[in-house]
């Protein structure tokens, strides 16, 4: 889930699209976010007594806990007493059942349930529950917590993701990410893609051309900071990223017309292309790479 990519669609595509007349109640929700030392995580307040289910996701390596807060003492004494370590569960809906592959009970300043799982595949099918789900039970042995309310199908997962993806950005600019490449190789790759004489125009081609921008901006807005990102040239900027970005999915829009169902699918269509785009761009490693990356903009004008 790319932050930017929301925001470059709702002023392309929903802009154009019709208003619908009545006003939306406004609706708030309470989550507790955290984003330190590489860490991402997601609290959900869960009721009275300051109970609360955490999701932790370590970017470097995609390491998932979950953990249950704030549970009564005694259960907690009474399994560790016992050198008993506890099966954990997450239930979402009342339906889908999750089996943690490992858990523990810790006692300290607060009580608390925490377990996870070794295998990835697993932790990311629990995590994409958060999509849909209204609702997770947190099972430990006989005792359970729930059903929680996620207050709005898929805000913590969106949280997660933006997160991890920011770091992981912030990671890989950190560790030297394709060591080697100027910003001055930037724009003359970005020249060479300009110069070319292809101007795409088949659908496929304009969605692609979106997409690069749309990970252009991302990576922009992920490595403000970042000497190689901040010091591209204005046309390879934010500000031109955004505007390439708007114009593409504007010119999709314009090629469909009134037909709302076709705008969905493209809105649907953006979204999976962007986020495979920006995914490949993130984990590029050599200079090789970043250099199409930059002739292809070159090759998105209009």
């Amino acid at each position: 889930m790319i932050p930017r990519l929301s925001l470059c669609l709702a002023a392309a595509l929903v802009a154009l699209a019709p208003h619908p007349a009545a006003a939306q109640q406004k609706q708030s929700f309470n989550f507790e976010f955290s984003e330190k030392n590489g860490i991402c995580s997601v609290g959900i307040p869960a009721g009275a007594q300051g109970l609360k289910v955490e999701f932790t996701v370590r970017v470097s390596d995609g390491n998932t806990n979950v953990s249950m807060h704030n549970i009564d003492g005694e259960i907690v004494n009474a399994a560790l007493d016992a050198g008993r370590k506890p099966k954990l569960a997450l239930v979402f809906d009342g339906k889908r059942r999750h089996d943690l592959e490992w858990g523990e009970y810790v006692a300290g300043f607060t009580y608390r349930a925490v377990g996870g799982w070794d295998d990835t595949a697993k932790a990311n099918r629990a995590l994409e529950e958060l999509k849909s789900s209204g609702a997770v039970t947190f099972v430990a042995d006989r005792e359970s917590w729930g059903p929680i309310s996620l207050q709005a199908p898929g805000m913590a997962y969106g949280l997660l993701d933006d997160c991890v993806k920011r770091t992981a950005a912030k990671q890989a600019a950190e560790a030297g990410s394709a060591q080697g490449f100027t910003v001055q190789n930037a724009g003359e790759q970005y020249e060479i893609g300009a110069n070319s004489g292809t101007t795409p125009l088949t659908r496929g081609e304009k969605v692609m051309c979106f997409a690069h921008w749309v990970a252009l901006l991302t990576m922009h807005d992920n490595n403000a900071n970042d000497r190689f990102w901040s010091r591209l040239p204005a046309d390879l900027g934010p500000a031109s990223a955004e505007a390439m970005a708007q114009d593409w999915a504007i010119s999709l829009r314009q090629d469909i017309g009134e037909d709302e169902a076709a705008a969905a699918r493209m809105e649907r269509e953006l979204q999976t292309k962007t986020e495979a785009q920006y995914q490949k761009i993130q984990a590029a490693q050599t200079p090789e790479e970043l250099g199409r990356f930059f002739r292809t903009l070159g090759t998105c004008e209009f």
